[in-house]
């Protein structure tokens, strides 16, 4: 693959390609088709998350206010602001920076909200694992390879091999990782793979 050699000549090795009967093979200078590796990770961890909740194609409110305690039902209003607000369906998912008392806790409980607890210092691949948990997608860390067939005896030309956390999404498998991937691995990743 083109992305493979592009990649390979940026580290100093060249590769020359030779076909029987037609000799070198000059695949020209490809035009980039895809765009560059999405990053999630934010400033802040809330962030992280919202990033990942857009990325993942969630509408999450920031600073959105939640009402605890109305008027009309407990005799006075008290409304918290939640760093995110995901709502669908009958259920919603308040993000918060700041722990709640348990009894705030059991009245979001009651009315269909859940709390994810995300701390100002947590880290990225810790909030990663609790958004894709509180949205009940399938997940697993691990070293994961991909092999790149090749047209010789021997089972593959080159192998991949990269540590991620590995989501079952919707639109298939989702690779996250905590280091900058080459945009040519990245384009040879999401082509053959």
């Amino acid at each position: 693959p083109r992305a493979l050699i592009r990649y390979a000549g940026k580290n100093g090795l060249v590769i020359t390609e030779i076909t029987a009967g037609t000799g070198i093979v000059d695949k020209g200078d490809e035009t980039d088709t895809l765009p560059a590796v999405p990053l999630i990770s934010g400033p802040s961890p809330l962030d992280t998350a919202f990033n990942l909740l857009a990325f993942l194609g969630h509408q999450a409110a920031r600073d959105a206010e939640v009402t605890i305690f109305e008027t009309a039902k407990d005799g006075f209003n008290l409304t918290i602001k939640a760093g995110l607000l995901l709502s669908g369906g009958d259920r919603q998912i308040l993000f918060h920076a700041k722990k709640l008392p348990q009894q705030f806790l059991d009245i979001l409980k009651e009315g269909k909200t859940e709390v994810v607890f995300i701390a100002d210092n947590e880290a990225g691949r810790a909030v990663v694992e609790k958004t894709l948990r509180v949205l009940n997608i399938p997940f697993s860390p691990g070293t994961f390879s991909f092999t790149l067939p090749g047209k010789t005896d021997k089972a593959s030309a080159a192998t991949l091999s990269f540590p991620a956390l590995k989501a079952e999404t919707n639109r298939g498998a989702l690779y996250l990782i905590n280091f900058a991937l080459d945009r040519d691995i990245g384009e040879l990743l999401r082509t053959r793979w």
